[in-house]
């Protein structure tokens, strides 16, 4: 049985995704990306409209 390897655990960005990277064991990676609500402060202070 092959296991994968977990290269990236699950983080959530200030922008707005959601996501985690998995390794196999021939060295194929493979990303997993949910869109989630941005923080609004980071949009305010990055340009992007009001808090």
């Amino acid at each position: 049985m092959s296991r994968l390897e977990v290269v990236l655990p699950v983080v959530t960005e200030p922008w707005g995704q959601r996501r985690f990277q998995v390794a196999g064991p021939d060295g194929l990676l493979v990303e997993v990306l949910q869109t989630v609500a941005p923080d609004p402060q980071w949009m305010a202070d990055n340009g992007f409209g009001p808090v």
